[in-house]
């Protein structure tokens, strides 16, 4: 916080037209350069890795149209991991039971394997 405002106050007093920084506003300048690189890489590593593992789908039915359909989900890891799958409609809602899965594959005619232990 004090780096930067000191780097901003540097950076005024070049405009005016007060000269090149001392020593001890160039160390000041890169310190705040090397801070703000490093606090900006977490977070923009952060979204990069959320936007590799994060997919978002929309599904526009018809008005009035029921809609069944399937979605795979891969897990990548070598280990069982919980996926989390959000929506914003109260109407739509996840199968999480075989037996429904099965009776939905067969009303709407697709085929595919139904996992028991889902």
């Amino acid at each position: 916080e004090r780096k930067m405002a000191r780097w901003r106050r540097v950076r005024a007093n070049r405009r005016q037209g007060w000269g090149e920084p001392a020593e001890e506003e160039k160390r000041i300048l890169v310190d705040a350069a090397r801070q703000m690189r490093e606090t900006h890489k977490a977070v923009k590593i952060r979204a990069f890795l959320e936007s590799c593992i994060t997919t978002n789908e929309v599904v526009r039915p018809a008005f009035g149209e029921a809609c069944f359909f399937h979605y795979k989900l891969r897990n990548p890891y070598s280990e069982d991991k919980v996926m989390l799958i959000t929506y914003a409609d109260p109407e739509l809602h996840v199968v999480t039971d075989a037996a429904e899965w099965r009776a939905l594959n067969a009303a709407w005619g697709l085929g595919g394997r139904v996992e028991d232990d889902m």
